[in-house]
């Protein structure tokens, strides 16, 4: 599994400072097709999130960013999840694996292991 950068970056050089996000790809993309999906007041809420993210670092309110096991975090706007996890051997490089909409009052067990299946692929491949 590849990752390629979620956002353009007009820059060649960036900042330590800054996160840089990338989306796994393979076969499917599954980041993309649910960011495609969303209707387009979240999708604008989401890609805004995600400008920060790149020019700030993760937000450090929980509401928005935050640990949910063994490495794996989630990207929160409303109700729209984005599962990621951190590239061990790339700074400030975060991974973003799939996107998933929150239908209850915790994120689904298998949403948290298909994350960490997306993650060993990405490793086992890379």
């Amino acid at each position: 599994m590849e990752a390629d950068l979620l956002l353009p970056d007009e820059e060649k050089d960036i900042p330590c400072k800054k996160t840089i996000l990338h989306v796994l790809t393979g076969a499917k993309c599954w980041t993309c097709e649910y960011i495609d999906s969303l209707e387009d007041k979240d999708k604008s809420k989401l890609l805004a999130l995600l400008n920060r993210i790149v020019d700030h670092g993760p937000p450090r309110n929980k509401e928005k960013f935050r640990l949910l096991e063994d490495g794996i975090f989630e990207i929160k706007s409303y109700q729209d999840r984005l599962l990621c996890f951190y590239d061990k051997n790339k700074r400030n490089s975060l991974i973003i694996t799939h996107g998933v909409k929150k239908q209850a009052q915790k994120l689904r067990r298998e949403e948290i292991e298909k994350a960490k299946d997306f993650r060993k692929a990405y490793y086992q491949e890379g």
